[in-house]
């Protein structure tokens, strides 16, 4: 007799948005973090944003990005987008670059779930790799 697999492919399929999710928002906490806001505060200065302009960039787009596709069109600087928009995706893609690749493995060690850290270490490099990709660099 064959198994009947639906069930656990549909469980498997809607439980592994979840780690995602819990991923890219605790990316983009990171922007609010102290440790985030010191490296934040030189990038703001450099690209001449005010700090409220990026606190509302980022709060208008955090409950919409449910995927890595979502935060990664995010991220591409679109031609009817205005100069300050334009600034916050790229303050945005370094702040997200940086801590993909010096402070999230750290969070990801310190993941209690042992099934979830070999996802996360997955969805890290698939985020770095596709924000060094030329589609999102300016």
């Amino acid at each position: 007799m064959r198994k009947d697999h639906s069930k656990t492919h549909l469980s498997i399929s809607t439980s592994c948005h979840r780690p995602i999710r819990q991923f890219i928002n605790v990316c983009v906490s990171f922007t609010h973090s102290a440790l985030g806001s010191s490296y934040l505060g030189v990038k703001l200065h450099d690209k001449g944003i005010c700090h409220e302009i990026f606190e509302q960039f980022v709060s208008t787009w955090r409950g919409r990005i449910n995927d890595i596709q979502t935060l990664l069109g995010l991220l591409i600087v679109r031609i009817y987008d205005n100069v300050q928009t334009a600034a916050c995706k790229s303050v945005f893609k370094e702040i997200l670059e940086l801590f993909l690749k010096h402070f999230s493995l750290d969070w990801i060690l310190k993941n209690d779930k042992a099934g979830n850290k070999m996802k996360f270490l997955r969805y890290r490099t698939k985020l770095l790799r596709k924000l060094q990709s030329n589609i999102y660099n300016e």
